[in-house]
């Protein structure tokens, strides 16, 4: 037998179509229903847990156990497989490694070439090997972009890990529909979607992440116009449908150049373009944002891959049907975008300092420990949000965040006229027009991590070089040449040998014996070091002494030929310097205006430039064309820049000397003038007195100022003179504050006398516990008096001299007491609420709130630390920033600070307070979150209103329809009602408002516990409590009744008529509810049965949307209660519901828990009728041109490609998001 050549570029098996037929009782007629795929498997051959696993251990136990066994085809299959997988990794040890080194994956540099922003030297591979594989050559563009070589067949040769795989057997039986549908589109060649395949990407590369946004074609039916649906038929509707169809074409073409511009400007990633089912690869975009620059993977007319496409003709293929040639309708199907994310993770060591780089968008939703374990957590009351990573559909490595993309229906109102337009199905009742999808690593690496880098080095050590080319060898992977075995695959060509001489395990090994002989090296030449230390330094000495003589003798000749730089130069750059510096300190960056920054440093910036130009030395230290890009620098970031040029160009130019704000003598005049501030304050009246005080300081301290230009800039405005004669005492404490709060002189001085007193108790510490071991000790020691005289000692003496230690019961002047080490926290703190109460810092409440949200991050920081017990706790600027960041945005104390609630807190200037304040407010918070309604809303309505019936209808007072009358009613009884009117008529809806209304009817029935028996009383109270429990949550309601029993008296006393219980308004004497609330408790614990879910829909097909009060039915009759458990039997045995168990994700299963009705009932709708009989259909593997599909190819492709869903084949219908 000839040696085999392995077919890589097809890695493929053939799969066929189970298919079934039932009688639509609607039609009267058979459909045709798609349930699932199966390969066509021999025995003895190819199993199905090596179609769907990338696994290389598990694929290479495969091969060495059965390669006697696989006929040829299989045998290529094999092959293929192990190729992929070890290239792949040798690609993830590789990407592993670089990040133990450091290395941190960058992207291409950015660059503008014949009008287009982008990458022009990324080119496309060549032309797609398969018929469908034009997806895999945009993968690999993609990581290529990131310095990482994979073809487009070892990409189709990738499987997920399945060995990684946590998912249970039963789940993967109940969810075998959608496994089998994930093994076909791998295994067969067949359209794949790149953000399904982003477990590849985690593999090679680690701490990086994949960003896909998805647009759909318009859904007319998903728009109403003035509460009316369009009907395309309708001539009357034609106006409005052009509009709504215009308007989405144009939303969507804007969206799509928003994300290419953030792909390429802002993450430097070139874009996969999915469109009309044809994947290219975008490298760059026009400078009108109109035209985008693709490579494909076939040729164009002009024999290149490069093709130019317009953002409007690719949004008319995304969302407008079109006619062939042929007649044949082309439906559309939509555009899919997908990029790169590098996280930047930051070093192990400033793992606490630095944070990786997460999509804004998706801050709130992942969370990371410090071992790099991360998690994405979506609030399941968060409409526009869902979190997404299902096992079963090969998503193992990786969990994700799904956000939806609406459409603008205020732009959409305008462009109609100002007609109302709503979309009935989606949230907040605006058009979802597709998902803006983020997958993440479960897993992410800090650079130079150590167990990292043990983990490597372990890896390596294990190797075992002859098992594993004999390994290879076995596989086909190396030439075996050793085997005589006729029917033992050989492959000789060069994708083998460099898979040879670039795997895994060849390369471990390859690494390890380089760290062997770097240690060795490093080990010799730290001898050779110590050998030469001496004499070295003793060569530099005299070097130094013969250069210092010549320096001495050089200083004149030297100073005259040194370039002298203009003196407004240093001053400019000083005051750029410190305006951007107390720019960065007092607010965050995201909190100050843009325009308020640039227009802040803009007139110092262009001083500098002109400084620049004008200067030929000083501009030789600058790269050609740097005024054009140092000015689109600082319009983007004015206050990063400038920080950075003005720390240039002083260490560029050896300016570090003339940097300084001010020198000795003017801290020395500054600190002598206010010295004698105090003294002026009394006898501020006396203008005669106070100049004579101040006269002398105050001219050193002018002359100080005004003899360097950038002191005269700061501080000198032309009026002092004129101010400081008419006022001296306010114009020199004017002139030492406002010096006071440029250089923060006292508050550093506060600082450094406070680390002076931690540093001279610390020093006292350790003197005393000496002297304490001193004490202890029977031999003298050198410190001690002996007591024979001799000549080098001191005769003994009845007091302590300088040289002697003594134990003393008093402290001297000499010694303190002990005291706690300062807390750095603290003075930081203080130093704030300084600040806050300085009326002389004018600042605004914005500031004054960041000053506030500054002192709860230090202050959370320290006692973080001091709980893991660290003495002296470390404040980071980087962490005390962020921490500062998330505090503003936290609702606590947003809430806090508003109502000017920020004054008191302010003058109270009291930190326990504060963060006790804080701590009731999220208390508070947390609380009115239980009484959330949502799911529930239109029911809690329904009754609401009936109960605001029941007390209107009490027999005192006259009603309309604006309310109770005023002095009909008492005052308690009107705002009682006006509160569950609201919430009836849906102004009240949040969880605060509910609570407000909530405690309004308490203080109600606080004041009318007695009035229970009276007639229209007990009405109202009734209704009341009635209202309670529909609003309260559940243990709330029991403890409030609980204790309105112990002020009764009849705590003890069930028997007494004053005696209440949940159980009279509703609670467990309603079967229905008591029944629901059971069957949910199973499921959430995990316990939940089938018949469970089936109880529940049974439930509610009867009595879910009914009120409470209207019901007539219920379970307490013998014939209803058969009927309900007859409904309950039925559902189970339906196949429908069966598939529906099976097929639907259990993200939808969970609305049946959530209390959202609509859908629910007719669950069926969603699933295609249950099968007659299988019919087995061959899957067609041919290559096809996608260009060419038709209608029934494109909705085939669209059921097998979605994520996690059985949608059917006879018809298109727009994807449900919610069951």
């Amino acid at each position: 037998m000839p040696p085999l050549k392995t077919d890589a570029a097809h890695p493929f098996v053939e799969y066929i179509e189970l298919t079934s037929t039932s009688l639509n009782p609607q039609t009267n007629r058979n459909e045709l229903h798609h349930n699932g795929y199966q390969p066509v498997l021999r025995n003895g051959g190819l199993t199905q847990e090596i179609l769907d696993t990338g696994n290389l251990e598990t694929l290479m136990d495969f091969w060495n156990k059965n390669q006697n066994t696989l006929n040829d085809e299989e045998k290529a299959y094999m092959q293929a497989r192990i190729e992929s997988a070890t290239e792949i990794d040798r690609l993830k040890t590789k990407a592993l490694t670089d990040i133990a080194e450091g290395k941190v994956t960058q992207g291409p540099e950015v660059d503008k070439q014949g009008g287009y922003t982008g990458f022009s030297n990324l080119k496309s591979p060549g032309i797609q090997s398969s018929g469908h594989g034009c997806w895999s050559v945009s993968y690999s563009m993609l990581l290529k972009s990131r310095g990482v070589d994979l073809s487009q067949e070892h990409i189709r040769g990738w499987r997920p890990d399945r060995a990684k795989e946590t998912t249970s057997s039963e789940t993967k039986m109940e969810q075998e529909s959608s496994r089998s549908a994930v093994s076909m589109r791998m295994n067969t060649d067949t359209v794949n979607s790149i953000d399904e395949m982003g477990d590849l990407l985690m593999q090679v590369l680690p701490n990086t992440t994949l960003t896909s946004v998805t647009l759909d074609p318009l859904l007319l039916e998903g728009l109403t116009v003035n509460g009316k649906q369009l009907d395309p038929k309708n001539p009357a509707d034609t106006n409005d449908i052009n509009i709504i169809n215009q308007s989405y074409d144009r939303q969507t073409e804007q969206f799509l150049r928003n994300m290419i511009n953030k792909a390429i400007n802002e993450e430097h990633s070139p874009v996969s373009l999915m469109v009309n089912g044809h994947y290219m690869t975008i490298t760059g975009i026009s400078d009108d944002q109109k035209t985008v620059r693709c490579e494909d993977s076939f040729k164009n007319d002009q024999g290149t891959f490069t093709k130019y496409m317009t953002l409007a003709s690719i949004v008319y293929l995304a969302n407008h049907e079109r006619t062939r040639e042929d007649g044949q309708k082309i439906l559309p199907e939509g555009v899919k975008l997908s990029w790169l994310h590098d996280m930047k993770m930051p070093e192990y060591e400033k793992r606490l300092e630095e944070s990786p780089k997460i999509d804004s968008v998706d801050l709130n939703y992942v969370k990371m420990d410090e071992n790099g374990n991360m998690e994405v957590s979506v609030p399941t009351n968060d409409v526009n949000t869902s979190s997404y990573g299902n096992q079963n559909i090969g998503q193992i490595e990786g969990s994700g965040i799904n956000i939806s993309v609406t459409l603008d229906m205020k732009s959409l109102s305008k462009d109609l006229g100002g007609k109302a337009v709503v979309s009935p199905i989606g949230p907040g009742n605006k058009y979802r027009m597709g998902s803006y999808d983020s997958y993440y690593p479960k897993k992410v690496y800090y650079g130079k991590d150590p167990a990292l880098i043990q983990e490597l080095q372990v890896g390596a050590n294990q190797l075992d070089p002859n098992a594993t080319q004999h390994i290879l060898q076995n596989a086909g992977v190396l030439n075996n040449q050793a085997n005589n075995q006729t029917d033992t695959a050989q492959i000789l060509d060069g994708d083998t040998t460099q898979n040879m001489l670039n795997s895994a395990f060849v390369q471990r090994m390859r690494e390890q014996q380089m760290r062997e002989q770097e240690l060795q090296n490093q080990n010799n030449q730290n001898i050779q070091n110590n050998q030469n230390m001496q004499n070295q330094n003793m060569q530099n000495q005299n070097i130094q002494n013969n250069q210092n003589v010549q320096m001495q003798q050089n200083v004149p000749n030297q100073s005259q030929q040194a370039h002298q730089f203009d003196p407004d130069l240093i001053a400019s750059l000083k005051f750029l310097d410190r305006k951007a510096k107390s720019l960065k300190r007092v607010s965050l960056s995201s909190q100050v205006p843009h325009h308020f920054s640039v227009n802040a440093l803009k007139d110092e910036y262009e001083a500098i430039k002109q400084h620049i130009k004008k200067d030929k030395y000083l501009e030789s230290g600058f790269p050609q064309g740097w005024e054009q890009r140092y000015d689109e620098a600082f319009s983007n970031n004015p206050v990063d820049f400038s920080i950075q040029l003005t720390t240039d160009i002083v260490n560029g130019f050896g300016l570090q000397n003339q940097a300084a704000y001010y020198d000795k003598n003017f801290y020395n005049a500054f600190m002598s003038l206010k010295q004698k501030m105090n003294f002026a304050a009394q006898n501020q009246n006396n203008a005669q007195v106070v100049k004579g005080v101040l006269d002398a300081d105050i001219n050193n301290l002018t002359n100080q100022i005004t003899k360097d230009p950038y002191l005269s800039k700061e501080f000198f405005d032309g009026n002092f003179g004129t101010n400081y004669n008419a006022n001296p005492y306010a114009a020199t404490k004017g002139l030492l504050d406002k010096i006071d709060a440029v250089f923060q002189i006292s508050a550093q001085q506060n600082m450094q006398n406070q680390q002076n007193m931690q540093n001279q108790q610390n020093m006292q510490n350790q003197q005393n516990m000496q002297n304490q071991q001193n004490m202890g000790q029977a031999q003298p020691t050198a410190n001690t008096t002996q007591a024979q005289p001799t000549t080098n000692t001191t005769q003994p003496q009845a007091q302590p001299t300088a040289n002697t230690t003594q134990p003393q019961t008093q402290p001297t002047a000499n010694t303190t007491q002990p005291q706690q080490p300062v807390d750095e926290g603290t003075m930081y703190i203080n130093q704030r609420w300084e600040e806050l109460s300085n009326p002389q810092r004018n600042y605004t409440p914005e500031q004054k709130q960041q000053l506030l949200a500054e002192i709860l991050a230090i202050q959370e920081i320290g006692a973080r630390q001091r709980q893991k017990k660290v003495q002296q706790p470390v404040y980071r600027e980087n962490e005390v920033t962020q921490l500062t960041q998330r505090i503003l945005n936290d609702e606590a104390f947003n809430r806090l600070m508003s109502n000017d609630n920020y004054i008191n807190i302010v003058q109270s200037k009291d930190t326990k307070k504060f963060v006790s304040a804080i701590a009731k407010t999220v208390k508070d918070i947390k609380k009115e979150k239980k009484y959330n309604i949502d799911g529930r809303e239109a029911l809690v309505q329904k009754r609401c209103k009936f109960i605001v019936s029941r007390m209107e209808a009490t027999e005192t007072g006259t009603y309309t329809d604006l309310g109770i009358k005023r002095g009909q009613n008492d005052p308690e009884y009107e705002a009682a009602l006006d509160a569950i009117r609201d919430v009836a008529t849906g102004k009240s809806k949040t969880p605060a408002e509910i609570k407000r209304s909530v405690d309004t009817v308490k203080e109600y029935l606080a004041d009318k516990m007695t009035e229970r028996s009276r007639k229209f009383g007990k009405e109202r109270w009734g209704q009341c409590m009635m209202f309670l429990k529909e609003t309260m949550p559940r243990d709330e309601f029991e403890a409030y009744c609980k204790n309105i029993n112990i002020q009764r008296g009849v705590a003890t006393r069930p028997s007494s008529p004053k005696y209440i219980s949940p159980e009279m308004f509703g609670y467990k004497k309603e079967p229905v509810r008591c029944i629901i609330a059971e069957t949910k408790h199973r499921i959430l614990s995990g316990r939940g049965t089938e018949r469970d879910y089936a109880t529940l829909i049974a439930l509610r097909n009867a009595y879910d949307n009914a009120g409470y009060v209207d019901r007539t039915a219920t379970l307490e009759n013998d014939k209803n209660r058969k009927r309900f458990v007859k409904s309950t039997e039925n559902i189970l045995k339906s196949q429908d519901f069966r598939r529906f168990m099976r097929d639907v994700p259990e993200e939808q299963k969970k609305a049946l828990l959530d209390n959202q009705c609509s859908g629910l009932v007719n669950y069926w709708e969603i699933l295609p009728p249950v099968a007659e009989g299988p019919n087995r259909n061959i899957v067609n593997n041919a290559p096809q041109n996608n260009t060419n599909q038709t209608v029934q190819n494109n909705t085939v492709q669209n059921s097998v490609s979605s994520r996690g869903r059985s949608n059917t084949t006879t018809q298109r219908q727009a994807p449900a998001h919610t069951i």
